[in-house]
């Protein structure tokens, strides 16, 4: 990566034109958080590599990262096409053609690619962890090819749209978001193929639509307009998102705020909710006194090294320079939420498991034509969080005023 704010050049004193370069996810751990996810998005890398000559790619997984993210769950993802957004003159939108054939590696085969001279797969991993990791030429030559099929293909994001009651604020728009999509149907896990996302992203839908329901029957409405997105292709890269931020259904200039909310992970009760992205947000000081009206705590990302600013729907806004916001559950206050967060990104979120409690239940059940419908209920003891999540939406609107 090339971060000279930060004093990272990993291309010094190295030449990828017609090469092939081989990379590691992530970012060094001293970046803060939202910049860590910035250069650790698959997107600035290979950007990076283009402007440099590359011509293809390699990307390696770490021990470290299959902890988190078993290659396991790496294989079954390619058994879902890869999507990108397809411009008015029919040429792909945030691609790199330069880059004849990206292609990756798990850890247990990085020391084919890696144990070369003074250097091995198992050095490398751990200069990577201690952030000592310096660029190199890697001897020798690397056949790659793929074979890609195109098909077109069409979704829709979901807009409604709320009046300002004030004749100047109402021409400007706060956009709430939560995607619709999910990964549909798939490898079968244990017989079961249908791959459920009742909490991601079901119950995020569900949480935006309450809102809407309030603020739309509130005595108090907002002077300022909002829009009320259900975005598609968040599974695929952040799509929807990235079609609306830059062709919304309102002047793209009237769009202030964005707030979304994506997998709020609430399997036990707890007080607190989680603002990805909202340090260096302005949105920071609205955000704070409306989860201090409502008696909410907000509590920093749990989880840095997952990148999670970078992967959902609220990247697209900022990315047009609008100040967003993404909405989290929380962990405090509920024994386990720690654990129970981790264990769910690990083995349920990609997963088609229907989850089960003994005081809510996620049920799915096959429509028409394929479509998949979610019902989700949530019992009392989890609602703190889902009431702190919901009124975030509602308070961060009212004192946004």
């Amino acid at each position: 990566m090339y971060a000279p704010d930060l004093d990272q050049d990993d291309f010094a004193g190295i030449d990828l034109r017609g090469k092939i370069a081989v990379l590691f996810n992530g970012a060094p751990a001293r970046f803060d958080i939202d910049r860590r996810a910035f250069y650790s998005s698959h997107r600035e890398k290979m950007r990076a590599l283009v402007e440099r000559g590359a011509v293809g790619a390699v990307i390696v997984d770490t021990e470290d990262e299959e902890k988190s993210e078993p290659w396991a769950h790496e294989v079954r993802n390619w058994n879902w096409p890869g999507m990108r957004l397809r411009d008015t003159d029919g040429g792909a939108i945030d691609t790199f053609p330069q880059l004849a054939v990206v292609a990756r590696v798990g850890a247990a085969r990085a020391g084919a690619l890696l144990d070369v001279g003074d250097h091995s797969a198992a050095a490398l991993f751990r200069d990577t962890r201690e952030g000592k990791l310096r660029g190199f030429d890697l001897p020798g030559t690397l056949s790659l090819s793929a074979h890609n099929r195109i098909e077109p293909a069409q979704s829709r994001n979901v807009v409604a749209r709320l009046p300002g009651a004030d004749a100047a604020l109402g021409r400007e728009h706060v956009v709430f978001t939560a995607h619709l999509d999910h990964l549909g149907i798939g490898a079968p896990v244990g017989g079961d193929a249908i791959y459920n996302g009742a909490l991601d992203n079901a119950l995020g839908v569900a949480v935006m639509l309450e809102s809407a329901q309030q603020l739309a029957q509130s005595a108090t409405p907002p002077r300022r307009s909002l829009l009320f997105v259900a975005l598609t292709g968040e599974e695929k890269n952040l799509l929807g998102a990235e079609w609306f931020a830059q062709r919304p259904t309102v002047p793209r200039e009237s769009l202030v705020a964005n707030i979304n909310v994506d997998m709020p992970v609430m399997l036990v009760p707890t007080r607190d909710v989680i603002p990805i992205g909202v340090e260096h947000s302005s949105l920071q000081p609205l955000l704070q006194q409306a989860a201090a009206d409502i008696g909410v705590e907000l509590s920093p990302d749990p989880l840095p090294q997952e990148s999670i600013f970078i992967r959902s729907d609220q990247y697209a806004f900022i990315r047009t320079g609008v100040p967003a916001v993404f909405l989290l559950g929380g962990l405090k206050g509920g024994e386990g939420a720690d654990r129970q967060l981790k264990d769910f990104c690990a083995t349920t979120i990609t997963s088609p498991a229907t989850m089960r409690r003994s005081r809510s239940s996620m049920r799915t059940r096959r429509g028409w034509r394929g479509s998949m419908r979610a019902s989700v209920s949530v019992s009392p003891m989890r609602r703190s969080g889902l009431d702190g999540m919901r009124g975030i939406f509602w308070r961060a609107v009212w004192r946004g005023r």
